[in-house]
């Protein structure tokens, strides 16, 4: 029988196609994964089965001759064991789906239980939802945990047909992400101690272009009120029905990441980003928010435009375009204080126009 260390690492490794947070990296010594978001998290991120009867052609868990699984209660010990010691202070739990979705959510459910009613654990715990779940079960994952997600893998119903044959798109997964959200919300309006929901995408397993993946993006923002959409670069894994397909593209991902950001964060409008793909429906390689201000962006001027126009200059996000509304109110901004604030001059000067236009021209100069 394999120890539990055994099944630590090895249920660990098993999730490595599941994102966790802004950053994730891992710690192979000790198999945590140090997550950078809001709050720094070291995650015990971990399946509690890697048995699965659904036939995901990316996933190499269908077809994975060592099949190991946790009881919850083995899981809840072995978390509590290493949160004691400071080696962890989140849990991020996933799973594969067992010989029954329903089954095996409920065991994931009992290991939240556990370490919440048994060893009050009060810290942060992200909880995968399983296609297949009842809705009993998602508004009992909402108020155990304080993440609640689920993958939706593509962004559409013909994208997903050409990865499983197992998952229904509307049923399995978009129906399971209007409860989750459901419940979400009815906390959210009833409780201090605020939950989110997040999805995942995996991109290039299949045929799907960047404009359906924007487009998915945004009607998880807007319908479903998520906190964040991730993109997965396929990678192929050996044993798997694309272990021959080439891995996708690491810009690709990148530029996906940075369109979101553009859409949720800085305003852009779907419309607008849709006019820099190309005739096949995907994003150029170059960083989109450069391609759209050379379209569109004439100079702004920085002591008068709106935070909004200010949000389009190419290096200048959030917290610098504050600093220049801040900054303006007691005297006109010239180079000296974009400098002081951290602004590139000669990345922004193109798109950019202030009353110190000789001095600008002479720094460019340098």
């Amino acid at each position: 029988m394999p120890s539990i260390g055994y099944k630590v690492k090895f249920l660990s490794a098993q999730t490595r196609l599941d994102i966790c947070q802004t950053n994730c990296a891992i710690n192979p010594e000790k198999w945590i994964f140090e997550a950078k978001g809001d709050r720094k998290l070291k995650l015990l991120k971990i399946m509690l089965t890697n048995h699965c009867s659904f036939d995901c052609k990316y996933c190499f868990n269908p077809s994975a001759k060592t099949k190991l699984s946790f009881t919850p209660e083995e899981l809840a010990s072995v978390f509590m064991y290493l949160n004691r010691r400071k080696v962890v202070s989140g849990l991020f739990l996933s799973s594969g789906m067992g010989s029954n979705e329903e089954a095996t959510m409920e065991r994931m459910l009992e290991t939240v239980e556990i370490l919440r009613k048994n060893y009050f654990f009060t810290g942060y715990i992200h909880l995968k939802v399983l296609p297949g779940s009842e809705r009993d079960q998602v508004e009992r994952a909402v108020q155990l945990a304080n993440r609640v997600s689920i993958n939706i893998e593509a962004p559409s119903k013909s994208r997903l047909a050409e990865l499983s044959s197992c998952k229904d798109y509307s049923y399995d997964i978009l129906r399971r992400r209007k409860w989750i959200s459901k419940a979400i919300r009815n906390w959210n309006n009833h409780h201090n101690n605020k939950k989110s929901t997040t999805t995942q995408m995996v991109v290039g397993a299949g045929s799907e272009t960047d404009l359906e993946i924007l487009k998915a993006m945004k009607k998880s923002y807007s319908l479903y009120g998520l906190q964040r959409v991730y993109y997965s670069g396929f990678m192929p894994l050996k044993g798997t029905p694309l272990e021959h397909k080439h891995p996708e593209n690491k810009q690709r991902v990148i530029n996906l990441y940075r369109v979101d950001r553009l859409y949720k964060v800085y305003g852009f409008d779907l419309k607008e980003i849709s006019s820099i793909v190309d005739e096949e429906g995907n994003l150029p390689r170059n960083d989109p928010k450069k391609v759209l201000a050379e379209k569109f962006l004439n100079n702004v001027d920085i002591n008068s435009a709106s935070l909004e126009e200010i949000l389009r200059i190419p290096d200048i996000g959030p917290q610098k375009a504050k600093k220049i509304l801040e900054l303006r109110k007691g005297s006109k901004i010239g180079v000296k204080e974009l400098k002081r604030i951290g602004v590139h001059v000669k990345k922004v000067a193109p798109y950019i126009d202030i009353k110190e236009q000789t001095t600008l021209d002479d720094f460019l100069r340098r």
